[in-house]
């Protein structure tokens, strides 16, 4: 479980930066996007904690 949920953390990430799959220039690359990205990225990890 804690293995899929590390995957699904690596993948969001991915996905999100230069030349990832939602990659859109201009909207993912925004200070407030990385911000988001950053919130997400922390509650990820919190359930992959709190999983394990």
């Amino acid at each position: 479980m804690i293995a899929v949920l590390v995957n699904g953390l690596i993948i969001f990430n991915e996905d999100l930066d230069e030349g990832g799959f939602d990659h859109q220039e201009g909207v993912t690359d925004t200070p407030k996007a990385k911000a988001a990205q950053n919130k997400a990225n922390k509650i990820q990890l919190a359930v992959i904690v709190c999983s394990s």
